[in-house]
């Protein structure tokens, strides 16, 4: 327990000078007698995120403080060696593994995890797509080929997806999605609550094998226990006697949306109607069914109002 303690402050104790000859050789038995891959490897976590906590002239004396192990005296030659190895194994890995993703602030494409700890950072995933991570968040990469763009979020980011052929999917811990071919977008999760704000393009979110909503820009939607979706559209869309099927096409142009009438709903109804700015599209579409008595699906990133 002592060993594990020590292992949660070596950096400190390194950079403040608290770092003893014991404290080495209880660090150089550790990592020598370790077996174990997967403990080794949270080892080497615990330090990253020490070094990664570090403020830049902390940083800056860190890496001072490691060149200057290069220059042992000769009553310490046989300790640093020693130490060298157990730096070699973990703390020089970290600090190398952590320049990378300070200095240029991307990962290279074979890497699978991007976090955070107190403060939001960027980064740039294989496919090219920005994400700004907000602190204490973590995002893991699922699957990308040329089929799909998976990755896995734990706290809260925004997306600037490249566009692509493979869709670009977002799962939380809490079991939902989002998904878009590309555009940019706010997720947000937590324990019982999930929001996604959209601020160009259009998004599908849903749960489980369900589509909830498709967002565009200017929507977002908020979940916890119960749904709530949200608009910032600037005017508001009148329409006055205006043919159902011409209220679609605008609906469909002022959202970048996608909804369709069936072959068995009448595009010639006459329509009189003002939906205002905070409404989203799917609001207006719950509109449109209530006053003709259709019903409506979300297939993908359609939307198909039917008659009953």
């Amino acid at each position: 327990m002592e060993k594990n303690q020590h292992i949660e402050h070596i950096v400190a104790d390194f950079l403040h000078g608290r770092l003893s000859a014991k404290h080495r050789r209880k660090f150089l038995t550790l990592v020598k007698e370790l077996k174990d891959i997967d403990k080794l490897s949270a080892i080497h976590s615990t330090i990253f995120a020490q070094i990664d906590a570090l403020s830049e002239s902390e940083l800056n004396q860190f890496q001072t403080l490691l060149k200057n192990e290069d220059q042992p005296t000769r009553d310490a030659l046989k300790l640093h060696q020693l130490w060298k190895f157990a730096a070699a194994a973990a703390v020089v890995l970290c600090l190398g593994l952590y320049a990378t993703f300070n200095n240029t602030g991307k990962q290279k494409p074979d890497d699978h995890a991007y976090y955070t700890n107190g403060t939001a950072k960027n980064y740039e995933l294989p496919d090219g797509t920005h994400v700004e991570l907000d602190a204490n968040s973590q995002i893991e990469i699922e699957e990308f080929n040329e089929i799909s763009r998976t990755v896995r979020l734990k706290g809260t980011a925004t997306f600037v997806v490249k566009p692509g052929t493979a869709p670009f999917t977002v799962h939380t811990e809490n079991g939902y999605f989002t998904r878009v071919l590309g555009t940019k977008f706010k997720v947000a999760e937590a324990v019982g609550q999930f929001a996604v704000q959209v601020e160009r393009g259009k998004v599908s979110v849903g749960k489980g094998e369900e589509t909830i909503a498709v967002l565009m820009k200017g929507d977002a939607i908020k979940i916890d226990d119960q749904i709530e979706l949200f608009s910032h559209k600037e005017n508001p869309l009148v329409f006055d006697n205006t043919n159902l099927g011409d209220v679609i096409t605008a609906v469909n142009r002022a959202y970048d949306a996608q909804i369709q009438l069936g072959t068995s709903v009448d595009k010639n109804l006459k329509c009189k109607a003002t939906f205002e700015k905070d409404l989203s599209v799917t609001d207006i579409v719950d509109v449109l069914c209530e006053l003709y008595g259709y019903s409506y699906t979300i297939e993908g990133d359609r939307i198909i109002i039917r008659s009953k």
